[in-house]
């Protein structure tokens, strides 16, 4: 951010409650969190092993894959990615009321 950015920002908060501005974080978010479900993992294997070693199923630095189902993990992110996109689908198409 710049300084102008920053001084804009901050003489447009002035003044906000806490309720206003959890109302103003909320949208925020929201308007975020509709790109972020677009975006897709593109290496798989790493977030996997990442994932092993936070929930110390892994140590970190061990590379052996073990019984390692990356396949099946696939299999589930796409089809859970599909679940998401028709509920978005649904969500952004106008409801017909007869």
């Amino acid at each position: 951010m710049t300084k102008d950015q920053i001084q804009i920002l901050v003489a447009q908060l002035a003044g906000l409650n806490q309720h206003e501005w959890l109302r103003i974080k909320q949208q925020v978010d929201m308007i975020y969190s509709s790109k972020v479900a677009k975006i897709e993992l593109d290496d798989l294997v790493v977030l996997q092993r990442n994932l092993e070693v936070e929930f110390k199923l892994r140590r970190f630095g061990d590379t052996s894959d073990g019984d390692v189902r990356l396949d099946r993990l696939v299999e589930k992110a796409k089809k859970y990615s599909a679940e998401l996109d028709a509920r978005e689908a649904n969500l952004e198409s106008p409801s017909r009321q007869d």
